[in-house]
């Protein structure tokens, strides 16, 4: 063999160690760079599902939100209308402003009257007493959607279940003594009353009750109804107001819309029912 081509073997074994030792140093490396690659890869993934994970339950707790607000305004409206309707009730009218005469407390045998303001004048004690001896020896101090106070009705009576639900059996339902429409047509769910709502009132969805309070405007706490020398009642400034609390439930277990206020009346004229055909 001669010297020369000694040479060239040798050199070519020394290019392929080299070659040999190039990638052993190189694929180390590469197997360090594709492990990152694979750990920013799963990162990005992960932080992507939890992207995608805290939109959903944005979506779900923003929706829930707004459901739950739609149910309150649902029954916050019944509320309200039920309150409308009880004033109706103490008032003896009807929506248009003219007296009452079907369907109403007046003309109606073993109903109880709404003490009037003058009723105080009466032999017997007037509608205010024949209250106060007709709701004696009851759980709770109210008949008919009728209270009396005798102190023994909390004044945040639906904070209490078992009271409300005993409040609930003694309530007025829309429409029982006002005549309301009773149908689809009257735009709200909460207020239909059906015929076994009538017999287990705590199976209805919306309740009022009528409290009457003796008026004096020269006590401290008559002037908290309305000032002194304005009518009250029969063009006097003493007789009776009433506090109306109504309370309606929404669709969802748990949502409840409550209503107060104190009804004055008002020395006003009353429009007479026209008789129909004529």
């Amino acid at each position: 063999m001669s010297m020369s081509e000694h040479s060239s073997r040798a050199g070519h074994r020394v290019r392929h160690a080299s070659a040999q030792t190039t990638a052993g140093l190189r694929h180390p490396a590469l197997r360090r760079q594709q492990g990152a690659a694979i750990v920013i890869v799963m990162v990005v993934m992960l932080l992507g599902a939890l992207l995608v994970a805290w939109s959903s339950r944005a979506a779900l707790f923003s929706e829930r939100v707004t459901g739950n607000e739609a149910d309150y305004l649902l029954a916050f409206e019944a509320a309200q209308a039920m309150l409308a309707d009880a004033e109706l009730d103490a008032l003896g009218i009807t929506a248009d402003g003219s007296a009452c005469l079907q369907g109403c407390r007046k003309n109606n045998p073993g109903m109880l009257q709404v003490p009037q303001s003058f009723s105080l004048l009466d032999s017997d004690g007037g509608d205010f007493l024949v209250l106060e001896r007709a709701v004696q020896g009851l759980a709770v101090p109210c008949r008919q959607g009728l209270c009396f106070d005798d102190g023994r009705l909390p004044a945040r009576f639906w904070l209490d279940a078992d009271t409300l639900e005993a409040m609930q059996a003694s309530a007025a339902l829309y429409g029982e003594f006002t005549g309301a429409v009773q149908d689809a047509s009257m735009g709200n769910s909460r207020l239909l009353v059906t015929a076994d709502m009538r017999q287990n009132r705590t199976l209805a969805n919306a309740w009022y009750w009528i409290e009457p309070l003796e008026f004096n405007a020269n006590s401290a706490i008559g002037q908290r109804y309305a000032p002194i020398g304005q009518s009250v009642g029969m063009n006097s400034i003493n007789g009776i107001v009433y506090r109306i609390t109504a309370v309606a439930r929404g669709r969802k277990p748990g949502t409840q819309a409550i209503v107060q206020s104190i009804l004055v009346p008002q020395a006003q004229a009353v429009i007479a029912a026209r008789p129909s055909g004529g």
